[in-house]
């Protein structure tokens, strides 16, 4: 499956922190807010799948259909680290750009994989399933 955020509500909604001029431990969790809003936004998987359909008849053949369903993150595994992250370039007199980033990365990572999706069939299918990000 695919998941599709809106990025132009998460980068409206990330100016509006920035622009906010937040310390650090609330600046961790409006960015953590902004991401987590995004991704669990209603719609933001898809999915394609094939299978086989019965009729009632009992006659087989093979079908394809799409699916819809959203994912569901904690927003506290993108915030804890960040306010770690914040704390620590508080001592650093460069690299922080770097250290940002590299730490960013490694709560969205986490924040991704440790969340679920759920997704439901569209029609003419019918049934839902469960997953997460590998």
């Amino acid at each position: 499956g695919t998941m599709t955020i809106n990025n132009n509500d998460l980068g409206s909604a990330l100016q509006t922190t920035f622009e906010a001029a937040y310390g650090n431990d609330d600046l961790a969790a409006h960015i953590a807010t902004d991401i987590n809003a995004a991704c669990t936004a209603s719609d933001t998987v898809s999915i394609n799948t094939t299978g086989t359909v019965t009729t009632p008849a009992g006659v087989s053949s093979p079908f394809a259909g799409s699916g819809k369903g959203k994912f569901a993150g904690a927003k506290a595994v993108i915030e804890t680290t960040l306010k770690a992250c914040f704390a620590a370039m508080n001592a650093m007199s460069e690299g922080g750009d770097d250290y940002f980033a590299a730490q960013l990365e490694a709560a969205l990572d986490a924040y991704l994989k440790a969340g679920s999706v759920n997704v439901t069939l569209q029609a003419p299918l019918t049934g839902t399933g469960a997953g997460a990000i590998a």
